[in-house]
């Protein structure tokens, strides 16, 4: 299980939780283009435009 982050997002944009840069995706699936991470959604968040998403990185890398 990877790390577990709750993110505001503004359309398919958000903050990477790991370096602070810009993430492109859709709602299921975030990437990271800074630091390459790969975040999957996996709960609702408290507020409108905030879910839960779990970092997914490795377990890609491994699976391929």
């Amino acid at each position: 299980m990877g790390k577990v982050a709750s993110l505001l997002y503004s359309g398919q944009r958000a903050i990477c939780p790991s370096c602070a840069g810009l993430m492109t995706g859709d709602v299921l699936q975030k990437r990271c283009i800074d630091c390459g991470a790969i975040w999957k959604c996996v709960g609702e968040g408290i507020n409108e435009n905030e879910l839960q998403y779990e970092e997914v990185t490795r377990e890609v890398v491994q699976s391929a």
